[in-house]
Parts: C-alpha cells; sequence; structure tokens
C-alpha cells in the first residue's frame, strides 16, 4: 500500500540528497512561461483572467513577479474558470498538466493549479504528503455570485467554513484527526473555533463526527463546496465570492464588490502584459491593510523545496517507498 504521509526525518533526507540551490529568478522565468501558455489559451478563447493578490502588486510595483515571491495567482469568472478546465488538456503543452483539486482525492483546496510536470514545487504545507507534490505552477481561482443581503452572506461564509473544515477530515491529506489533543494540536479545530464554527466539545462526540464524515465519498464536501459557491444565479448583484479559502482574516477577503472586477488594466509584466481589476487599490487595502502589508519572503517555499531539473515524481518514488 502507498504511504500518504512521511516523517520530517525522511523529508530531511530526500531534500539533503540533493546538492540543490534555488534561483528565484529563474523559478520566476518557469513561472512566467507558464502564464504564458495560460495567457495564449484565455485569449484564444476569450476568457477573462485576472492578476491576483501579490500577483497584482508585483505587476504594478515592478512589471514583475515580487522578487521575494514564489508564485503566480490569477482568479477568473466561474464561467470562463470551467471552460479553462474543459480546454486545458487539448490546448496545453504536454508538460504542463491542470490539477483540478477539487477532484482531487489528497487536496483540501477547491482550486486549479497548472504546473509543470518536469520540475519539483515541494510547498511547505505539504512537504509530508508526497502525493500532494507537483511542479513549478500558477494558481487559477475563480469567483462566484454572493447575495446581496448581509444575513445571507453571514450564512454563506459560515456553510462553507464548517463544509471546508469536514473537507479537511475526509481528505487524504496531511491534516489528520488527533483524537486526544484534538483541540490544542489541530489546525482544522482552531480554524472552526476562530470562526466560530461549532464543533464537538469532547473526545466521544468528535469521534462520532469523524466517522459521520468519512463515511462520504473522499471528494464529497468539495464538491459541496462547489455547490455552495455556485448557488447564486444572479450575475448583477453587487456582491461576488472569492471562495477558495472562506476562512481567510474571519471572511474579510471572502467578498468583494463586483465592480472591482468590472473590467481590467493591461499592466506590462516582463516582456508581456497583465490584465489587473481595475479596483486593485481597494482590493489591496481589503487584502493586506493600508500601509499595505506584504511579506518580504518567500511563502510556499519557506521549508519546501525546488528542483528545475527534475520531475517530482522522482522525488515521490523515494519519498513512497519502504
Amino acid at each position: 500500500m502507498k504511504r500518504y504521509l512521511i516523517t520530517d526525518k525522511k523529508y530531511g533526507e530526500i531534500v539533503d540528497s540533493q546538492r540543490n540551490h534555488y534561483n528565484l529568478s529563474e523559478l520566476h522565468q518557469e513561472i512566467l512561461f507558464i502564464y504564458k501558455e495560460i495567457k495564449r489559451v484565455c485569449d484564444k478563447y476569450n476568457l477573462r483572467y485576472f492578476a491576483e493578490g501579490g500577483t497584482w502588486v508585483g505587476a504594478m510595483l515592478r512589471n514583475a513577479i515580487l522578487l521575494n515571491d514564489d508564485d503566480l495567482d490569477i482568479r477568473m469568472p466561474r464561467a470562463d474558470f470551467n471552460k479553462l478546465i474543459e480546454v486545458a488538456k487539448k490546448e496545453l503543452p504536454p508538460h504542463l498538466e491542470l490539477l483540478n483539486y477539487t477532484n482531487s482525492p489528497y487536496s483540501r483546496a477547491n482550486m486549479v493549479k497548472v504546473h509543470n510536470i518536469n520540475t519539483t514545487f515541494i510547498e511547505s504545507s505539504k512537504k509530508n504528503a508526497p502525493m500532494e507534490w507537483g511542479g513549478v505552477f500558477v494558481d487559477i481561482v475563480p469567483y462566484d455570485n454572493a447575495p446581496d443581503y448581509w444575513l445571507e452572506r453571514e450564512e454563506l461564509y459560515y456553510e462553507g467554513t464548517r463544509l471546508y473544515v469536514y473537507n479537511i477530515l475526509r481528505k487524504k491529506n496531511e491534516i489528520k484527526l488527533n483524537l486526544f489533543k484534538y483541540k490544542t494540536n489541530t489546525w482544522w479545530h482552531w480554524l472552526g473555533v476562530e470562526n466560530d464554527i461549532k464543533l464537538p466539545n469532547n473526545i466521544f462526540s468528535m469521534f462520532a463526527l469523524y466517522i459521520f464524515i468519512m463515511l462520504h465519498s473522499v471528494n464529497y464536501y468539495a464538491k459541496k463546496l462547489d455547490e455552495l459557491w455556485q448557488g447564486f444565479e444572479n450575475d448583477e448583484s453587487i456582491y461576488i465570492t472569492c471562495p477558495e479559502r472562506p476562512w481567510e482574516k474571519e471572511g474579510r477577503i471572502l467578498y468583494v464588490k463586483r465592480n472591482d472586477y468590472g473590467g481590467s488594466i493591461q499592466q506590462k509584466f516582463y516582456d508581456t502584459t497583465i490584465p489587473v481589476p481595475i479596483g486593485y487599490q481597494g482590493l489591496n487595502i481589503q487584502s493586506y491593510g493600508y500601509p499595505a502589508r506584504i511579506e518580504d519572503t518567500t511563502k510556499k517555499l519557506a521549508d519546501g523545496f525546488l528542483d528545475l531539473k527534475c520531475s517530482y515524481k522522482k522525488y515521490r518514488i523515494k519519498a513512497i517507498r519502504h
């Protein structure tokens, strides 16, 4: 049977066996190549897309990825997002693969990645979960319609966070149930408490909930989340929802004004362009505060691993070999 999780020691042995000192500028060039392929497909099919978060910050400040950033994020309206998933396999070059995390038995995210299968990018949060390893990537996340009535948005937020916690527990990822320390030593329990999600307050009821969750198929809660976010058909509502992480900053960046994505600025980005949402200034304050607090360190590679010359599949074989 495949080993889904590995120890810190085993991960350290894999990393130490490779004399690899990565260069972020080389990583940025690889990310740029992936972005250009996504841009080509989106332009061919007239799909709307926008630079997101730290990516628009880099584009506006220096026409490039921020010096110490290690990824690129794109946001798309749900219809365009779904169309990209549909055409990606036939349109992307063979070494670029689209990973639909909603349909993955290992990932807790609701998003897609386009990654280079000939490279290795092990994110810090996934270092002990080799079945979640992949190549250098670009993240693509959707946005959906949201109700205008604030109470409906609150209910959507709480339900989304609850399903997200259940999805964490159901998927085959590195976040496991710890019955005896679940209140003090599990991120998912902290997540529920911080967002006022009612969770069992003793081991027996927690165990019963866990059994109930495990009775469902591995992607049941991920699909329920997708259904939840796509449940509002009013495409003229004032608000939209950015549903990949409903709990982040206590829901502060879950909802944004539709007008912020009502158009785009074609911003110079290396030797090409990237569309930045017209409301990026307000979005920037909503996401990062004022004055903006942008992390000046690598995020996903802080305790991760990068190899631009070798496929992640070879490292995965080393990790799961008994």
